[in-house]
């Protein structure tokens, strides 16, 4: 029986920048590169950024960690993700915004003649939905690799790079949003992008907010407006936090696992010992509604093979 959390803290920044990480008793204040960076991008590949699909796609690997006009799947780990993705990946492999398999379509030309077309299937990860209030974050690096860390030049990177992730939406509701999660991507210093007094990570043409730094008191010298989208940002400016997975078998992850129909599927703690029904899984989460009960069950311990298709393709059931 899993008893898991509803902090809403499992949605801040998986890489906090003041922790000792390495245990080298030095708090990693910025992005190291020598540190393995865990999360949904594998942090031995290169990526590019597909503008059709809107998602990042693996590329190459990378020994050293370093990709040459892609960006370095460590240096978006440490950007990018949040505690609860680490959690869902652990689990289960990460939460999926696509889930689908090789299948085939077939049409009939003008002449009448029959035409099978294979459609390959697609695993696409998604990071949290993240509110445009304190559990957005922004990053900033200005190392002098980061030529090799992003797909920039030197001429656009010269002052820094910062990442903010966060989602926009209208929708009222956050249980109700359907928005893809946001890493916006502008050049120079907006380390306190995320630090306005209300609306986190936003253009300067959406709000004109300032997080009133005076780098002269502060010592922070990050600009105190939001950047402006067409001057500051860089590349796409606003990328999907969306990341295909066990793309193919020479690019797919540690822990891609090949079903039997032939499809490959991120896995976590809960498949690996769950698809052969070698331990059984329930769950017991807190409840706002029923807040002096202890705890809800949420399901009762049985077998995951009726959550994923484990003898099949290893997609979740709808």
């Amino acid at each position: 029986m899993l008893n898991l959390s509803k902090d809403h803290q499992l949605y801040f920044k998986a890489f906090d920048d003041y922790s000792d990480l390495d245990g080298d008793g030095t708090p990693e204040t910025t992005y190291k590169h020598s540190f393995n960076y865990y999360g949904y991008f594998d942090n031995g590949k290169c990526y590019s950024y597909d503008t059709k699909t809107l998602q990042f796609e693996p590329e190459s690997t990378t020994s050293d960690k370093y990709c040459n006009g892609n960006w370095s799947g460590n240096f978006l780990n440490w950007a990018s993700m949040t505690r609860i993705d680490t959690i869902r990946k652990i689990l289960y492999g990460g939460l999926r915004s696509s889930d689908t398999v090789d299948t085939t379509k077939t049409t009939t030309n003008k002449k009448g003649n029959t035409i099978t077309t294979s459609i390959p299937g697609v695993t696409t990860l998604e990071r949290a939905y993240l509110p445009n209030d304190a559990h957005s974050f922004a990053k900033f690096y200005n190392g002098d690799d980061l030529e090799k860390l992003t797909p920039f030049s030197a001429a656009d990177v010269k002052d820094g790079i910062t990442l903010c992730n966060t989602t926009v939406s209208s929708t009222k509701l956050s249980q109700n949003v359907t928005d893809a999660p946001l890493i916006r991507v502008a050049k120079g210093n907006y380390a306190l992008w995320a630090g306005n007094e209300r609306w986190q990570c936003r253009w300067s043409e959406e709000k004109s907010a300032s997080n009133g730094n005076n780098s002269t008191l502060s010592g922070i010298s990050a600009v105190s407006g939001n950047p402006s989208k067409d001057t500051n940002g860089l590349g796409e400016k606003d990328y999907y936090a969306r990341i295909q997975v066990c793309a193919s078998k020479d690019l797919k992850e540690e822990n891609c696992k090949l079903y039997p129909s032939g499809s490959l599927k991120p896995i976590g703690l809960l498949q690996t010992y769950g698809d052969n029904d070698d331990m059984r899984f329930g769950l017991l989460t807190g409840s706002y509604s029923k807040n002096k009960s202890g705890g809800v069950l949420r399901k009762n311990i049985s077998s995951l093979t009726d959550e994923v298709n484990s003898s099949t393709d290893g997609t979740f059931k709808a």
